[in-house]
């Protein structure tokens, strides 16, 4: 499994839902539509993509989200001829929806691969790893892995953090505690090198962290008071606000210059199949 190909495909999805939604909000051309078959990811997802990882839950849940999106996005055209708004609106928010689980399945998988190449200190010492990044002395593998940004660093402690969080909510929250949306990695990546990039999407990421953060507040508090229907409730709530932030980490990484997120390119003669 290449880690460069999952970020390769992951940016190329965002990138073409981002123009697809700016179009339509703009009264311009559609993007072209591929079918199912012809799409890059199902192209991925048939070729190399599930061949190392075809056991874990994540393919399976990504195919299924994936084939969802394309049935959703061929409504689309034929709303927009009888000029249906609503049903416009509601297909876009679904559009978002789809994509924000498909960016976080392609997250999980990225994460895998992540271990599995023995950066698991890495991940263990995020603030020191940041550090090196910033001034370019991190170890790339092989060379081919260039993010001074930490971006996508930024991204997978979020997933492994969220992955904390569920546990956190066991044992009906008894001993968990839950850092500031300020003070954790995130929060010191949003305000410190997250400072330096687009300013909406960078601000918009701010919010949605916070609010998830206090939304894990209460959904410890309700689980304390073994409050199930509320805790319940709320926990579905951390779900959706989690993949939302990588999926903005995401939007925001797709506007950076090449030179930035090299490695989310394939290697020259590295197909996506």
């Amino acid at each position: 499994m290449n880690r460069l190909n999952l970020k390769f495909v992951r940016r190329l999805h965002v990138a073409w839902i981002a123009e697809l939604e700016q179009r339509i909000r703009q009264g311009e051309p559609l993007p072209h539509i591929h079918a199912l078959q012809e799409c890059e990811l199902t192209i991925w997802l048939q070729g190399e993509g599930p061949q190392e990882l075809h056991h874990f839950d994540s393919v399976r849940a990504l195919m299924n989200a994936h084939e969802q999106l394309h049935q959703v996005v061929n409504r689309i055209p034929a709303y927009l001829d009888s000029r249906a708004r609503e049903e416009v609106a509601t297909t876009l928010w679904q559009v978002h929806t789809l994509s924000r689980d498909i960016v976080y399945f392609l997250t999980e998988l990225e994460f895998v691969v992540f271990e599995e190449h023995g950066l698991g200190q890495v991940v263990a010492h995020p603030i020191r790893s940041l550090v090196h990044k910033w001034f370019h002395v991190a170890d790339r593998e092989g060379g081919s892995e260039h993010d001074p940004l930490g971006i996508n660093h930024a991204r997978l402690m979020h997933l492994r953090w969220s992955r904390d969080l569920v546990r956190a909510f066991n044992h009906w929250g008894r001993n968990a505690e839950i850092e500031s949306g300020v003070s954790c990695d995130l929060g010191n990546w949003i305000h410190g090198v997250g400072r330096q990039l687009d300013r909406g999407l960078v601000a918009e990421l701010d919010k949605v962290h916070r609010l998830l953060h206090a939304k894990a507040e209460e959904t410890i508090r309700a689980l304390r008071r073994k409050n199930i229907r509320v805790s319940d409730k709320l926990y579905q709530e951390v779900v959706d606000l989690g993949r939302e932030v990588l999926y903005l980490l995401t939007r925001i990484e797709t506007l950076l210059p090449q030179s930035a997120t090299a490695a989310t390119r394939p290697l020259e003669g590295d197909a996506i199949d």
